[in-house]
């Protein structure tokens, strides 16, 4: 689920109440959802620390 703008600002005016110009939260969500699907595409390069058997089948891999 992609992190939208007005959920962003609603959670600033809730918890922080950083002033943040109007224009600038849909880029925030925009940028959070890069960083998102950076993050998610690092997990599955790191999934061998759920299968500690699998570390030298991707040690292998990243070699190739």
């Amino acid at each position: 689920m992609p992190i939208r703008a007005e959920l962003l600002k609603e959670l600033n005016d809730e918890t922080q109440n950083v002033p943040i110009a109007q224009q600038r939260w849909p880029e925030l969500a925009v940028e959070l959802n890069q960083l998102r699907t950076a993050v998610e595409a690092a997990l599955a390069v790191h999934d061998f620390d759920r299968d500690p058997g699998e570390f030298p089948a991707v040690l292998r891999s990243r070699r190739a």
